[in-house]
């Protein structure tokens, strides 16, 4: 049975995607879902609309709806800051960090007692942490962020974790606001917005972090799983619910770098949701020097092989419907004719999975082209960067 308790202290934005269609449809979401409401269910969307917020006298069935919109990415809950976090425990792991783990103790210390794993550090990390108020683990070599993670929580109780990187700085009351989310028992684990902190450094290369920043997941919120828009979320700042932290067995060790996306999505197999909320913003300290952007970048592409061991079926490039991949081939290979007729048909079979709606016929056109669209983009990614021996064997 769904706990709904938490509706009542939640307020709620409305996805961008999200339309409302004649006859109480409904359209939005990633992916794409379509719902048709009954009665009460459209009194309830209005009421959101407004307000932004359920009714007091909200039913059973409505709270189920509110749910499935919220799991389909058409609703983004906004809950209040957890005004006396529950048992919290903040672990900070750390290797070679004492220029910035201060910033990062004294958000942790906000919402609970804070643990430094100080990971093999040669440049006074830990003794830079205990000035600063936190407990320190020392580990004598560098293990890496996934065991001084598990190492922290080893050592730490408490029903909720907080996971904040050395190198982060969450903004005043971040934290308390991600720990706002796991008041919905089936949250394991939400994720802030992380954005480039202030610092000194080249003008351009500041704002390449903070447009093509890899742990930047954008300006929208919603769920994270392989198949949505946020696909996953790093954990250069986080909040865990232990149980759900104990359940996958914590972070993979063997793992020095991609261990965050394993572990969000093994939340995610595990039947965790997992939510990223972009309101709640957390800095991070970028490389501010050229060779160190590119080794990163490099070492973050190392994981690829190694997740797509553990996770072959959520690594894919491009997610979309056959069909609509048929039809850019065809479109890319100039048969333009053949790239209308796989339209064609892709419409039929929407609209007879829709033939139940008024105006399901409008309502499949407009779908198959959403989806065309919105192919595009990753598919010309896809071809410059994850397929490019494809498109340059062919050109050969």
């Amino acid at each position: 049975m769904i706990d709904h308790v938490w509706l009542g202290s939640c307020s709620f934005g409305i996805d961008p995607t999200v339309r409302r269609l004649p006859h109480r449809v409904v359209v939005g979401g990633t992916p794409t879902r379509v719902l048709r409401l009954t009665a009460a269910g459209a009194r309830l969307m209005s009421t959101l609309l407004v307000t932004g917020r359920a009714p007091a006298d909200l039913s059973a069935a409505g709270g189920a709806l509110i749910d499935r919109m919220v799991r389909a990415g058409m609703l983004h809950p906004q809950p209040p800051a957890a005004a006396s976090p529950r048992e919290v425990a903040v672990v900070i792991p750390g290797h070679d960090h004492s220029a910035h783990v201060a910033g990062a103790i004294a958000a942790g210390l906000e919402v609970g007692p804070v643990t430094v794993v100080d990971d093999g550090s040669t440049d006074g990390t830990g003794d830079q942490a205990r000035r600063a108020g936190a407990t320190v683990v020392r580990l004598h070599a560098n293990v890496g962020p996934a065991a001084a993670r598990n190492r922290g929580v080893a050592a730490t109780g408490g029903e909720f974790i907080v996971f904040v990187d050395a190198d982060c700085v969450p903004q005043p009351g971040t934290l308390a606001r991600l720990l706002g989310h796991l008041v919905d028992p089936a949250v394991g684990a939400v994720a802030p917005r992380v954005v480039g902190a202030a610092a000194p450094g080249r003008q351009i290369l500041r704002r390449y972090e903070q447009t093509r920043s890899p742990i930047d997941m954008g300006p929208l919120s919603g769920p994270v799983r392989p198949d949505a828009r946020v696909s996953f979320v790093p954990t250069a700042t986080i909040a865990v619910r232990r149980s759900a932290f104990d359940e996958v067995g914590g972070f993979d060790e063997g793992l020095r770098f991609g261990e965050d996306v394993d572990f969000v999505w093994r939340l995610h197999q595990a039947g965790w949701e997992v939510r990223y909320d972009s309101r709640v913003l957390a800095g991070h300290h970028h490389r501010r020097r050229p060779a160190a952007i590119a080794r990163r970048r490099w070492l973050y592409g190392t994981s690829a092989g190694p997740l797509a061991e553990r996770h072959p079926a959520a690594l894919a490039a491009v997610r979309a419907s056959p069909w609509t991949l048929a039809s850019w081939l065809a479109l890319l290979l100039g048969r333009w004719w053949l790239a209308a007729g796989l339209a064609g048909w892709s419409w039929l079979g929407l609209h007879r999975a829709l033939r139940h709606l008024p105006g399901g016929g409008g309502l499949s056109g407009r779908l198959v082209a959403t989806g065309l669209l919105g192919a595009a983009r990753p598919l010309a990614a896809a071809l410059t960067r994850t397929w490019a021996p494809l498109p340059l064997a062919v050109a050969a």
